[in-house]
């Protein structure tokens, strides 16, 4: 059985939608953009799922974020 999400991993995965970028997300959270992208990669080993598709540059929300 998987374990829940955790809901700041959640959060974090919204802000990164709605600000485009893991720069302003994590300016948002005062975070570092590298423990947001920690963050997400927790959140997709527990889900089992790649939530998004990202480069050096960019994301893409794919269909299972």
């Amino acid at each position: 059985m998987k374990t829940l999400p955790d809901l700041q991993q959640i959060e974090i995965l919204i802000l990164i939608v709605k600000h485009g970028s893991f720069r302003q997300a994590a300016k948002a959270l005062n975070l570092s953009p590298p423990a947001l992208t920690v963050a997400i990669n927790h959140l997709e080993e527990k889900l089992g799922v790649r939530l998004l598709n990202r480069s050096t540059r960019s994301f893409v929300i794919n269909r299972s974020g």
